[in-house]
């Protein structure tokens, strides 16, 4: 190990240090020596004393502590305040030793920092052969003596304290406990969610993709074969067979005018096909129509009550943000209510004439549009019995996917489980990746505040063919029906 190692301390030594006299306060971390004297200035017992009075209470127990040994010292007669037996020896020493006049364009002795890297200088001078530097927690003083070539030590990391509170902050820390005690005798509720990352949720849907040019001509081509012109024609001609057997009974003659050759030309070149193609694009469209109301897998939040009481009038709203809608699970989907496929055109037909008058009767076939799913739009109306414990949608469940639905409970009990509520996420973009978020927020009549959670939400969607699906909905249309009805009602 290496000989005495004196340090001319800093005032800050004595206040951002641990306490110097504890048992295990990490001398070695300056390095192998077998003894460590603390040099103390007059400029540092100066500020100590000065610091007895500060209104700062830890720097006020610091001075006061630091004073103490020099008193003690004095009292005694003693040279030294020891600090450490061995391993290494510490020891302090109040020096009389004034700062050195020999660097006057470096260190301005009004300054208590060059005060004591002056009384440093001159100590190292005085003593050639031993190794003085300064000990300082600040850079000025630092600085100072590298300037003037003097050795120094930075406090250690080590040795420094952790930080210690004011009066302000005891205060606060109290108040934080009262709260906290006091917050025992009231509910206390706690939102989550499950499967978030950093409370962050991703999810993945299925979507229909829009009908590519191949897809396209060959829904036009099974059109074409579902509602063939000849079907067509043959439906109308049987309603208008039917009309017409009703009038047989009326008096007079009856004239049969047959519609011109090229009338019905026209009909199977240009208006059959534009109605079979405005078919192919209503057709085409559902796909958008359907994805908005196709969701992700559902998002689980909980709301548990980890307080003391049950909580009162609980209120849970679940808010969209975003190109989101959103709803609770529902057994049988949220579909939306295609629109009908555009009205079949009345191909040319007989007039009839009786007595130089037109006869007319409904000759049309009407398109009603079959989706062949559940009518969703119809639901029990809410009980008015109600358990105080169980959770009711206020003021109904939702029919469709909605910006904001609420729940409510009038007593959520404490202690139990954690309560669990699906949420639909539905996309209301054609993008392959939607962001938004899922806001939450939860009040009750017997506590103080509100509670509000915010899950940013980002929904990826895969989107796939529609033929498929539009082949169901296009094998389930029945053109025909009306024309079956129209022959067992009177005209």
């Amino acid at each position: 190990m290496s000989g005495t190692l004196q340090l001319v301390v800093d005032t800050n030594l004595f206040h951002e240090c641990k306490s110097l006299d504890a048992a295990d306060f990490p001398w070695s971390d300056l390095g192998a020596f077998n003894a460590i004297e603390l040099i103390v200035s007059d400029t540092v017992q100066s500020e100590l004393d000065r610091q007895k009075k500060d209104t700062r209470q830890r720097v006020r127990r610091r001075a006061v502590q630091a004073v103490s040994w020099f008193r003690e010292m004095l009292k005694t007669g003693v040279q030294e305040h020891l600090f450490r037996a061995q391993g290494p020896r510490v020891v302090m020493r109040v020096s009389p030793q004034t700062a050195s006049q020999e660097h006057p364009d470096l260190l301005n002795l009004s300054v208590d920092d060059d005060k004591i890297v002056g009384v440093a200088v001159a100590l190292a001078k005085a003593a050639p052969g031993q190794d003085v530097r300064l000990l300082s927690h600040d850079t000025r003083p630092i600085s100072k003596a590298n300037a003037v070539g003097l050795p120094f030590l930075f406090v250690p990391d080590t040795w420094m304290r952790e930080p210690e509170a004011d009066d302000a902050e005891r205060e606060i820390r109290q108040l934080k406990e009262e709260i906290a005690e006091l917050r025992k005798t009231h509910p206390a509720l706690e939102l989550g969610v499950v499967s978030a990352v950093d409370r962050k949720l991703n999810l993945i849907r299925d979507a229909l993709a829009p009908l590519t040019e191949d897809e396209a001509r060959g829904m036009l081509n099974r059109v074409s074969q579902r509602f063939s012109l000849s079907a067509v024609e043959t439906a109308f001609a049987r309603t208008a067979a039917a009309r017409r057997n009703d009038s047989f009974g009326m008096r007079g003659s009856l004239v049969r005018i047959q519609p011109p050759p090229e009338q019905i030309k026209r009909d199977r070149e240009e208006t059959y096909p534009a109605w079979i193609a405005a078919c192919v694009g209503h057709l085409g469209g559902l796909a958008a129509q359907m994805n908005v109301r196709l969701a992700a897998p559902p998002i689980s939040v909980t709301l548990s009550n980890i307080g003391y009481r049950p909580a009162e009038n609980v209120v849970i709203r679940f808010t969209a943000r975003g190109h989101f809608l959103i709803a609770p699970p529902n057994k049988g989907g949220y579909a939306p209510e295609l629109d009908d496929l555009p009205r079949v055109p009345s191909p040319p037909t007989e007039r009839l004439m009786r007595d130089g008058q037109e006869i007319a009767y409904a000759t049309h076939v009407r398109s009603v549009f079959d989706s062949g799913l559940t009518d969703l739009a119809r639901y029990l109306p809410r009980s008015t019995d109600r358990s105080d414990e169980d959770w009711y949608y206020e003021p109904d469940r939702p029919k469709e996917p909605v910006d904001s639905f609420d729940l409510e409970c009038r007593r959520f009990r404490h202690g139990a489980n954690p309560e669990h509520f699906d949420v639909l996420i539905f996309p209301q973009t054609q993008d392959a990746v939607a962001r938004g978020a899922l806001e939450v927020e939860v009040s009750a009549s017997n506590v103080g505040r509100k509670i509000t959670a915010t899950f940013p939400v980002t929904v990826a969607t895969t989107f796939k063919s529609p033929v498929s699906f539009l082949d169901e909905i296009l094998a389930r249309q029945d053109l025909f029906r009306d024309e079956r009805d129209a022959r067992r009602s009177p005209f």
